[in-house]
């Protein structure tokens, strides 16, 4: 019983499609393909949001990767003073001792891999936001290219439906030339009944 209700629901849907005009089937197209532009501003407005976003966390794994290499110059320079066999050595005009270096240099050195860890973590982040970023550009493209094709299409649509309404124009305007034919016809046949008897008449003589 349901399947016969489903059936009979599909027969009466698609019989009321069949009386629609296709005008107004163009017009709903040309309005669904309209309603497509709220969506693709949303997805345009949001792929522009996360590139700002990207290019704020690039830019602080640059920053954290320059103050890394910083660190780590200074750590060098510590270890190499720190191994030179001196007693004190000067810091921007200031004198420290070898246990003071040692103090500070495992104090930069704890900092130095606190911070690395954190621009790791921040490169992996940025490479997957940027993944899915590459990702929502290719999508949106394949949005606005379907558009696009969909426009195309409705108006090749169009266009065939005025072709055909010219046609159905040109015949139901088409001239009944019947009668005409039936003189010419007629026409012909006296023509031949008098060929025919000049041709008797001269074969009796």
């Amino acid at each position: 019983a349901i399947s016969y209700v489903k059936t009979g629901y599909s027969s009466v849907r698609d019989s009321i499609k069949e009386h629609i005009p296709i005008e107004v089937e163009i017009k709903r197209v040309r309005e669904m393909i309209k309603d497509l532009k709220p969506e693709i501003a949303d997805n345009v407005k949001l792929i522009a949001r996360e590139e700002v976003e990207v290019a704020k966390l690039s830019k602080e794994v640059s920053t954290k990767n320059a103050g890394l290499d910083k660190s780590k110059t200074a750590i060098l320079q510590l270890k190499e003073d720190l191994q030179s066999g001196k007693r004190f050595v000067s810091y921007g005009g200031k004198t420290f001792d070898m246990d003071q270096v040692k103090k500070d240099l495992n104090d930069r050195f704890k900092h130095f891999q606190t911070q690395e860890a954190t621009a790791v973590k921040l490169e992996k982040i940025l490479a997957a936001r940027e993944q899915n970023l590459e990702a929502a550009r290719r999508k949106l493209d394949v949005m606005l290219d379907a558009k696009r094709q969909l426009e195309i299409n409705v108006e090749n649509l169009q266009a065939r439906l005025q072709m055909l309404q010219v046609a159905e124009a040109s015949s139901q305007y088409a001239i009944n030339d019947s009668s005409l034919s039936r003189v010419r016809e007629t026409i012909d046949e006296i023509a031949t009944r008098i060929e025919v008897a000049e041709k008797t008449l001269d074969q009796q003589d």
